[in-house]
């Protein structure tokens, strides 16, 4: 039964990747629908909302996750053994917090979970989108540009057990083929042991073929056979909360000027366990957790982490807005990260320290991250965004 279940995910994996050259346009339906069959588990109930998504309550034993080979006899966890310290600074509080709730509609019921139906454009549409955007660690790919603040250096032996802050969050406007997001994001050591969790904000006509705000997971393990993906899209994150989807649209957005809201997240490996989980910590939200089956190269905690903004550009090699679009360093106009925290071995938060901080910004002439502080009210925070363009590659 195991040797059948790996035959399985390989084909997942390997298929929503690309094999051997061959383009997407060869792909039949036959291979497409045996995808879908494995991403969309029967479900107890189906939620659709005012935007058209789909959610099927599937029973939490039954998600998607557990085809992965890597999880067999995986117990699951509905908590972390301990629930990560936050430090709160000043009155970051007092700033609104964007939700990612099943709004209006009502959770799943007990013993099962949301999970964003996968349709055949989805389908189809991810596979177009991996194949000219990597991972965002990634110098250098061609109208893919980082603005970002990273934290941790290979030739130090520090290591960090999680990473956290409060990100602005905004809708820029982005075409049919960019992307735009922002993002925390831990690290292990470089490839080809390399491995990856992101999570944050996205817009991505390619992902959900509309333009808004939604949250959003990213994992990559290392080996060929443990690639991630986007959210549920390859078997590997366990979603635990019944009401809080990844993949749902953030409500409600930044406005110019006027109110800002923010998304408090944490990625934070459990000291027991060494799973990572996905917390909301200003809202209290269990997400859900990678498995440390996945990273095995981050069980003795990540290398670097990071908190900033990516973009990609359409086959125009026009760039989208990266935040808000603005760069002013006013906290109404500006995207912004506020209380940057990391996690040590015993989950105690600690504000990222300045001085092992290093700036990247592939193009600063069209995105920029300003000057890094520490300040009673926001702890440590920076500015990060720009207008996009023709930025070249």
């Amino acid at each position: 039964m195991a040797s059948i279940a790996l035959l399985v995910v390989l084909f997942l994996c390997l298929s929503y990747y690309g094999v051997g050259g061959r383009m997407l346009a060869e792909e039949d339906d036959l291979e497409l629908e045996e995808q879908l069959k494995i991403l969309n588990k029967p479900p107890r109930k189906t939620i659709e909302t005012k935007y058209g998504d789909i959610f099927d309550c599937v029973d939490i034993e039954r998600q998607p996750a557990f085809d992965n080979p890597l999880l067999n006899n995986h117990k699951i966890r509905m908590r972390p053994t301990s629930s990560p310290k936050v430090m709160i600074h000043g009155t970051t509080s007092a700033h609104g917090q964007s939700r990612t709730m099943l709004k209006g509609i009502g959770a799943c019921p007990q013993g099962t979970v949301p999970i964003r139906r996968t349709r055949r454009e989805d389908l189809v549409r991810a596979k177009s989108f991996l194949r000219s955007h990597r991972a965002a660690y990634e110098p250098h790919i061609p109208g893919q540009f980082r603005a970002l603040l990273r934290l941790g250096r290979t030739e130090m032996a520090i290591k960090h057990f999680g990473a956290g802050g409060h990100i602005n969050v905004q809708n820029p406007p982005v075409g049919p083929e960019q992307y735009s997001a922002a993002l925390i994001w831990v690290e292990s050591s470089p490839e080809p042991d390399l491995n990856a969790i992101h999570a944050g904000w996205q817009v991505s006509y390619e992902l959900y073929n509309d333009s808004r705000t939604r949250l959003f997971t990213y994992w990559e393990g290392n080996g060929p056979n443990n690639k991630g993906c986007y959210h549920h899209l390859c078997p590997g994150f366990v979603q635990i909360d019944k009401a809080h989807p990844i993949g749902q649209v953030i409500e409600p957005i930044s406005k110019y000027g006027g109110d800002q809201q923010e998304l408090k997240l944490a990625i934070y490996q459990d000291p027991d366990t060494k799973d990572w989980w996905l917390l909301n910590t200003g809202l209290n939200i269990h997400y859900g957790y990678w498995p440390k089956a996945l990273f095995p190269s981050l069980e003795g905690g990540a290398v670097q982490v990071a908190w900033g903004g990516l973009v990609k550009a359409g086959e125009n090699k026009t760039n989208p807005p990266m935040g808000s679009g603005h760069f002013d360093g006013n906290f109404g106009h500006t995207c912004y990260f506020k209380e940057c925290q990391v996690f040590d071995e015993e989950g105690t938060p600690h504000d990222a320290d300045i001085s092992f901080t290093v700036k990247l910004a592939d193009n600063s002439e069209c995105y920029d991250v300003n000057s890094n502080y520490i300040t009673e009210e926001n702890g440590y925070s920076f500015f990060f965004g720009g207008a996009g363009g023709h930025c070249g590659e």
